[in-house]
């Protein structure tokens, strides 16, 4: 079987160790396939993403000449699927070096990160980045770059090597003069190395250049570091980066009655759980563990056998049709329940889904047994600010990029500014701005306060009391409208459970839901 390189030009090695470059239409098509393995793409798809608005007299003609001169070079690795095409790839380089950077990020081991640095030959997808999906590939991939680097730059440091460490920090301050997380770790690395007087000249440099060039001052953060260093009081190195914790998804697709096929999900052995995305989700980031709820959710997984799936419009299910109102919302998650159990089963609904929960339960008690909702809300009109949320909608509308920031912010306030920019990414990559704003304008309109006094099951809520995305008015909304419901409010200024916090918060559920015992489709 051929193995694939991506890492720099898109190139095929054939089982007799013949290399073969991949060029023109068909490097498109590989890119993608490969990018989207194993999930494979649709014909219409590939089609928008080769040929954009420059679309070819008989688009699917043109297609298939293409994959048949691919299939020419990759063999029965190219299959046909009933809706496209998807690879059948054994070996792909940058797959191997996220699996070794996963390994070596859960072991904090130098020699191992070391290791997995050099497997990095190369930017991936040389001269491919103009096709949208492989420019997102190319962001996710680069993204797992910068944090084992800077993983790897922590454990040289903690383990005495700060000379090195400063040595290749230079270069990436020198290369982003304005990113204070790693001119934090060039200061502690100049400290630690014996050089106090030039990690201080940095921090000055670096202070000259915000106020000449954007006439700002440094966070508070780089500050403190500054004061830590002049005084001799500079404490252990602590990471803030979130672990890459692999969720490992058994992915399906299944129809719907709208056109398109909804991506689903399944990890874990317990009794079955269906676990609600919220605003967006993308099966395969959660798969390999790039968004940042996965920590939250592989708590879940060691208790559960988790189904989640991706909504219509969104992630892997972006071909589907998006649900344009709170009912379709409503009958997309009952099509997943139905088509995914035997049984009724518990539902954990957060951020965007409670509505969509309260309705789901009103309509079809006989597909749920417990509802627990975190971090969510019943009434969007009296949750948030009208004036707000159409500003909201209209920034991610017009500018999805300054959107996600923004919102990368209300969800991980606390968070270093190497989380919110995943994040900010991550979210880029769920959906197109047009159908974040749809969904976000949904959240925002919901009402089901009415409804919440014919809940008749089991129902906890939880919410963090600081929580800015979704207030903690939300969730006093639903302890107050739902017969009997427990309400347990954390302490915390998040959304999501804190690092450290997801086991604490994952337990909660399990007590909760372990009266009644599931067996899943």
């Amino acid at each position: 079987m051929p193995t694939y390189r991506v890492l720099g030009d898109l190139t095929v090695v054939h089982d007799d160790g013949a290399e073969q470059s991949v060029t023109g239409r068909q490097a498109s098509a590989l890119a993608l396939l490969l990018a989207a393995h194993p999930d494979g793409l649709t014909r219409d798809r590939l089609i928008d993403q080769i040929w954009g608005e420059d679309q070819p007299v008989d688009p699917e003609a043109s297609l298939h000449g293409v994959i048949s001169r691919l299939r020419s070079i990759v063999g029965s690795d190219l299959a046909t699927t009933p809706s496209g095409y998807r690879m059948r790839a054994r070996s792909i380089d940058s797959a191997q070096y996220e699996a070794a950077v996963a390994r070596a990020r859960t072991e904090s081991n130098l020699d191992a990160m070391m290791e997995a640095s050099r497997l990095w030959t190369s930017e991936p997808y040389r001269g491919l980045d103009d096709i949208p999906d492989v420019r997102l590939e190319i962001e996710r991939l680069s993204r797992i770059r910068r944090w084992s680097t800077r993983d790897r730059i922590e454990l040289m440091i903690e383990s005495g090597d700060s000379s090195a460490a400063a040595d290749e920090l230079a270069a990436m301050v020198s290369a982003d003069r304005f990113d204070e997380e790693t001119l934090g770790l060039y200061m502690r690395a100049l400290y630690d190395s014996g050089r106090k007087p030039a990690a201080l000249r940095a921090f000055r440099d670096y202070e000259q250049l915000l106020a000449e060039e954007t006439g700002l001052e440094p966070s508070a953060h780089i500050r403190e570091l500054e004061v830590a260093i002049l005084t001799d009081h500079l404490a252990p190195i602590v990471s803030e980066s979130r672990p890459l914790i692999p969720l490992h998804l058994e992915i399906t697709f299944t129809p719907t009655e709208r056109g398109g096929s909804i991506a689903v999900g399944r990890a874990g052995e317990g009794p079955p759980l269906l676990v609600h995305p919220g605003w967006m989700s993308k099966l395969d980031l959660l798969s390999s563990g790039l968004d940042m709820r996965t920590p939250m959710w592989a708590e879940l997984v060691k208790r559960y056998e988790i189904v989640i799936f991706d909504r219509a419009g969104t992630g892997l299910s972006r071909a589907a049709p998006v649900a344009s109102d709170l009912d379709e919302s409503v009958s997309e998650m009952i099509s997943v329940m139905s088509e995914c159990f035997d049984g009724p089963v518990p539902v954990l609904a957060g951020s965007a889904a409670g509505p969509i929960a309260v309705k789901a339960a009103v309509e079809r008690p006989d597909l749920i047994t417990h509802l627990v909702f975190h971090g969510t809300y019943a009434s969007g009109p009296t949750t948030f600010p009208r004036d707000v949320a159409n500003s909201l909608v209209a920034l991610v509308r017009a500018g999805w990029g300054m959107g996600s920031d923004l919102l990368a912010n209300l969800l991980f306030p606390s968070a270093s500014s190497e989380i919110k920019e995943a994040w900010s990414q991550t979210q880029r990559e769920f959906t197109d701005a047009e159908t974040a704003a749809i969904l976000m304008r949904q959240m925002y309109d919901a009402e089901v306060t009415e409804l919440l006094g014919q809940l008749d099951l089991p129902c906890l809520i939880i919410h963090y009391r600081q929580d800015k995305a979704i207030p903690f008015w939300g969730g006093e909304q639903l302890a107050r409208g739902i017969p009997g419901a427990r309400f347990v409010p954390l302490e915390g200024r998040t959304h999501y459970p804190l690092p450290g916090d997801e086991a604490r918060v994952a337990d909660i559920v399990e007590e909760f839901t372990t009266e009644t015992s599931l067996t899943a489709k």
